[in-house]
C-alpha cells in the first residue's frame, strides 16, 4: 500500500480553506445587496432622525405667536389656532375678545415653519341666528319688554312676553346686525327721528351697530350714527351720549 504524500495533503487543506473563504465573501455580498434592495435607501439619503418633524399640534382656540417664520411678516402678530390646523390672525383686541376673553394670557410661542395662515378672524356674533330673543329697555324699573306694536312700532313698555316681544338677530359683519321682528318677519329700521319700525328688508337703514357693555347692549342706527334710546314714545335712534336709556338687556326668549 502506498503512503500519502505530505505535499498532497497540504494542497488539499489549502483548497478547502480557499473554498470556505470564497463562500463567506459571497454570503456577505448577497446579504448587503438584499438589504439595499429591501430598504430602497441610498447612502446619501438622510436618516430618519434628520428628517424635520411636522408642525406641533396645537389645541383649537389657543392664542399663538410666531417665534420664528412669522406668517404675516410682522412680529408680534397674535393668531388663533383653528380646528383645521391653520393659524388665523386676530386683527384687533376687540375681535380676539369676542372669541376668547382671556386671549392675551398664556400666548404660545412656536416656530411657525410648516403652518398655514388661514383667513383673518372675524368678530364673533353675540347672538345665535334662528333663535328668538327678547329686548328690554332700561327706562322703567322693573324693566319692560320692547315690542313691535302695529300702531306705535318699537316701544319698550310691555310687562308680558308674547309673540310681538320676540326678535331674531342677523349678523351682517363685525358689530353690524339686523333685528327681525317675529310679528312681521321683517327687519327693524332706524327712522332717524321717529320710532323704529319693523316692516322692511335688510337694507342700509336696517343695519344697526350693536356693542356689549357688561351685561347690556347699546344699539346705534346708521342715520348720523346715533344711539337708540328707550324713550316714553318708543325706541328712537337720535341721542349721542351712552347713558342708561341707551342700554338694553337682550336674552334668549
Amino acid at each position: 500500500m502506498n503512503t500519502p504524500n505530505k505535499n498532497d495533503n497540504t494542497a488539499v487543506v489549502i483548497f478547502i480553506l480557499l473554498f470556505c473563504a470564497c463562500c463567506c465573501c459571497c454570503c456577505v455580498s448577497s446579504l448587503s445587496i438584499s438589504g439595499f434592495l429591501l430598504s430602497g435607501k441610498k447612502d446619501d439619503e438622510p436618516s430618519p432622525s434628520n428628517i424635520p418633524p411636522p408642525p406641533v399640534k396645537i389645541s383649537a382656540g389657543t392664542s399663538v405667536k410666531c417665534s420664528a417664520n412669522e406668517l404675516r411678516g410682522r412680529e408680534g402678530s397674535v393668531y388663533r389656532s383653528m380646528e383645521d390646523g391653520t393659524l388665523a390672525w386676530y386683527p384687533n383686541p376687540e375681535i380676539a375678545s369676542s372669541w376668547n376673553p382671556n386671549w392675551s394670557k398664556g400666548i404660545l410661542d412656536v416656530d411657525c415653519k410648516g403652518f398655514t395662515k388661514g383667513e383673518d378672524v372675524k368678530m364673533k356674533s353675540y347672538f345665535t341666528e334662528g333663535v328668538d330673543y327678547t329686548i328690554k329697555g332700561s327706562r322703567e324699573n322693573p324693566t319692560r319688554y320692547c315690542s313691535n306694536a302695529p300702531d306705535t312700532g318699537m316701544i319698550c313698555d310691555r310687562t308680558i312676553l308674547g309673540g310681538w316681544e320676540k326678535f331674531q338677530f342677523k349678523h351682517v359683519d363685525g358689530n353690524v346686525y339686523g333685528i327681525k321682528s317675529n310679528r312681521t318677519g321683517k327687519y327693524c329700521k332706524d327712522n332717524k327721528t321717529g320710532n323704529m319700525s319693523c316692516n322692511h328688508g335688510l337694507n342700509a337703514h336696517e343695519k344697526l351697530t350693536i356693542k356689549k357693555h357688561g351685561d347690556k347692549y347699546s344699539i346705534k342706527g346708521p342715520w348720523g350714527n346715533k344711539y337708540c334710546s328707550d324713550q316714553p314714545v318708543g325706541l328712537v335712534c337720535n341721542t349721542d351720549p351712552l347713558q342708561d336709556w341707551e342700554k338694553f338687556t337682550i336674552t334668549k326668549a
